[in-house]
This record gives C-alpha cells, sequence and structure tokens, in this order.
C-alpha cells in the first residue's frame, strides 16, 4: 500500500546526512527525520486508545507539527490539526465529534482543557517528547491494512461561515505530489521556504510533497517578514510557498534577490495589479503561480503564471 512517507526509506539510505527539515530550533538531517517518524508511528500503534486512529494536534508550525503528522500517516491513523486561534469551545466540539483517540497540545495551550473536560488522553508536547525519547529504535512492522486510510481531516478557514471539515486519502496526495513534479519541474534538489501556518493545506502540502521528494523544508514558526527575507538572502531557498498578503508585505522590504532563480506557490486572492507589474518588472528570475487546491481531491488549478 502506497504512503506518503513511503520514500523516506530511501532518502535515509541514500543520503542520510541531508537536511531534511529546518525550523527555528533545530536541522534534522533525513536518517534523523525517518527515525523519528518510524518512532511517531510506533508510539501510536503502540497507544492503548485507538478504536478511531484519530489523533487531534493543537500545535504551532515547527519540525514536532510535522513529525507527528508523518508519524500518522506512516501508521495509518488520521491527524487532526486544530487552530490555536479557535476559542476552549470550538475545539473541543471538534475534539467530541470525530472521536479522537488523543490529542497532542502545544504547552502553553494545554491548560485551557480543564481535567475531565473531554473524555480522552490529553499529553502536552513535553509529554509527548520525552515518551518518544523512551522508545527505542527497532523497526516499525506495521499492521495496518486498509488499502488507502485516511490520512488528514483539516478545516475551511470558515470565511464564508463556520469552518467546515474535509478529508484526505494518501493516493490523491501521491497523485498530486507526482503533478507537482511533473508540472512545476519540483525535485529532490529542491529547497522550500515555507511562510504560512500548517494549518493550512496549501503551506502543509508544501511541507510534506517536499519531504516526498527529498527535498529541504525551512519552516517559520510565524511569519515574520524579516525572518522570511533573512532566509531568501541565503540564496538556498529555490521554492517559496505564500499567498498574496505574504507576496506583497515582501516586496514592500525587497526581500526577493534579483539574481536568484526562485518558484513561488501563491494560494489565495487579493493580489492586486500594481504589485504583479510591480513583480514582473524588477525580479524576472522569480516564476509567480498561482494555485487552487480543492477540497474533495488534492488537484492544482493553475491560474497565472507570471514570470
Amino acid at each position: 500500500m502506497n504512503r506518503i512517507t513511503e520514500s523516506y526509506a530511501v532518502h535515509a539510505e541514500m543520503k542520510p546526512d541531508q537536511i531534511a527539515i529546518i525550523d527555528e530550533q533545530e536541522s534534522i538531517t533525513y536518517q534523523d527525520w525517518y527515525e523519528r517518524v518510524q518512532r511517531s508511528a510506533q508510539w501510536l500503534q503502540g497507544t492503548v486508545h485507538q478504536q478511531k486512529r484519530i489523533a487531534f494536534l493543537l500545535l504551532s508550525n515547527g519540525a514536532s507539527f510535522l513529525q507527528i503528522f508523518a508519524g500518522a500517516a506512516y501508521a495509518g491513523w488520521t491527524a487532526v490539526p486544530l487552530d490555536p486561534r479557535w476559542s476552549h469551545e470550538e475545539c473541543v466540539e471538534k475534539l467530541l465529534l470525530s472521536e479522537a483517540d488523543l490529542a497532542i497540545i502545544e504547552d502553553r495551550l494545554i491548560k485551557r482543557f480543564e481535567q475531565g473536560s473531554v473524555d480522552m488522553p490529553l499529553l502536552s508536547l513535553s509529554e509527548w517528547k520525552e515518551r518518544m525519547s523512551l522508545l527505542t529504535d527497532s523497526p516499525y512492522n506495521s499492521c495496518d491494512t486498509e488499502k488507502d486510510p485516511v490520512f488528514y481531516m483539516g478545516f475551511t478557514s470558515g470565511s464564508t461561515g463556520s469552518p467546515k471539515a474535509f478529508i484526505r486519502r494518501q493516493q490523491s496526495w501521491i497523485e498530486s505530489f507526482q503533478m507537482t513534479a511533473a508540472s512545476f519541474g519540483i525535485t529532490h534538489q529542491d529547497h522550500a521556504l515555507i511562510l504560512g501556518t500548517l494549518l493550512s493545506s496549501h503551506f502543509l502540502y508544501g511541507a510534506i510533497s517536499t519531504l516526498y521528494f527529498g527535498g529541504t523544508v525551512t519552516l517559520l514558526e510565524k511569519f515574520v517578514p524579516v525572518k522570511a527575507k533573512k532566509a531568501l538572502e541565503t540564496g538556498d531557498i529555490t521554492v517559496m510557498y505564500t499567498v498574496p498578503t505574504m507576496t506583497e508585505t515582501l516586496l514592500q522590504i525587497e526581500a526577493y534577490r534579483e539574481d536568484n532563480p526562485l518558484l513561488v506557490m501563491s494560494s489565495g486572492a487579493d493580489w492586486s495589479v500594481s504589485s504583479k507589474e510591480q513583480l514582473v518588472t524588477n525580479y524576472p528570475h522569480v516564476t509567480f503561480f498561482f494555485l487552487i487546491l480543492w477540497h474533495i481531491r488534492v488537484k492544482f488549478c493553475l491560474l497565472f503564471v507570471f514570470k
């Protein structure tokens, strides 16, 4: 059965020392990344409560978010990221509706949940990391038999009403990875900068697809223009996932290098005409793609290309 994590073992064997993920706390090689994902999957399979095989994540951007998400996919579980900006009541409502088996919550947010407010194990991120450290590195043996399990449940932004839930199956994203490679030429040699929250399917897809290809992912905990500019100034970034408001902010602070080829993958609306014209005129080495991610199946629809 195919998994969005299926290439990690090959990357770990072929290029163990290549950097897979850079966040604001650490850099992780592919060897380390593969081992971390395996440990996460091993831990999930060993939990007592796994009736639905659903794990909630209430976490900020970082390597831990991606590790838990990828570990869940590896184990055949469904990961459900929740937005820290939601109220306690909104989070509890989604926890109860999904009948999740457990939730892993940012340390600073765990106090939101009173003891007994939800009938499931609630772990702080620190507790989860401690449990990971106690696991031995042994080969992970999957007992999952479902051919194409749901691995991701997300929620719409709620801009037109209450947030709506949507699900993704592994094969749909694998097909989209293949389409990304064919349409945009993204490969294992690329270094992707993820500017936005992993709660957005656009930014999450950017990170997970890059890891599937064997490239490098740089994550910002949150969008800070000067930090994004600093990352671009290294000259290592070849792909950037963004939305129009971020794109325009970076234009205002002259974050784009004039001599560095850059592929910009943008999702969203409200990109001004003047901004588009400025990009085309001032940065001929930058290619901008506008994309739509449909919620039935992740498929790309190319709206505009600026080069």
